[in-house]
């Protein structure tokens, strides 16, 4: 493409490793999100994978050495093992307004797809986000 052509400027570019975005809305395994240069917001969307642990449909309803999970959200389950259950919430949670890096994964390669369009673009975690057990204060 043209860097002169109008759309060049409009569209997500590829930046070597990471592009930077904020979220603008939420799925249970993917976010929408647009590039974000610390002052302005790009004006396309960009539907980007959760990463993989951080997806409803990888841990809901499954079992997984001896503890069962159940979603209660996309970003709460409850983890279940015996007579002992614990509810659990993605720290830091994802919020919108909050920023990302996400990078590109090649030719759809996230597994996530939306409508018929398989995910290209994945959060990096950058921010360390994990499940945690949901504080009771």
């Amino acid at each position: 493409m043209d860097k002169d052509d109008p759309k060049f400027l409009q569209e997500p570019r590829v930046i070597p490793g990471q592009l930077r975005v904020v979220i603008t809305a939420m799925a249970d395994d993917y976010l929408t999100c647009r590039t974000w240069n610390g002052s302005a917001q790009g004006s396309v969307d960009i539907l980007v994978a959760k990463f993989w642990t951080a997806r409803k449909s990888v841990w809901d309803g499954k079992m997984l050495n001896g503890i069962s999970y159940a979603s209660s959200g996309s970003d709460q389950r409850t983890a279940t093992q015996g007579a002992t259950t614990e509810t659990q919430v993605i720290v830091p949670p994802y919020y919108v307004g909050a920023e990302l890096s996400i990078q590109r994964v090649p030719n759809g390669g996230t597994g996530i797809v939306v409508g018929s369009a398989a995910l290209s673009w994945v959060d990096s975690n950058a921010d360390g986000r994990a499940w945690a057990r949901k504080s009771m204060i």
